[in-house]
């Protein structure tokens, strides 16, 4: 699995956004995984997040 956590987390550095709003099932990635590391981050840590999935089983992981 690629992961685009290093790209992403540079852009979201750099703009810090007023919301995030993630899918669980990323085609490079997992959403869940990038959700835990933005909210180990002390720089975006407190911006908000939307996780949503097609998949109804797939946010009971989190």
């Amino acid at each position: 699995m690629r992961t685009i956590t290093p790209g992403f987390m540079q852009l979201a550095e750099q703009y810090l956004p007023h919301l995030m709003i993630l899918d669980y099932r990323l085609g490079d990635g997992n959403g869940g995984e990038l959700y835990r590391e933005i909210k180990t981050n002390a720089q975006l840590n407190n911006i908000p997040i939307m996780l949503f999935s097609a998949d109804s089983k797939a946010l009971l992981e989190l």
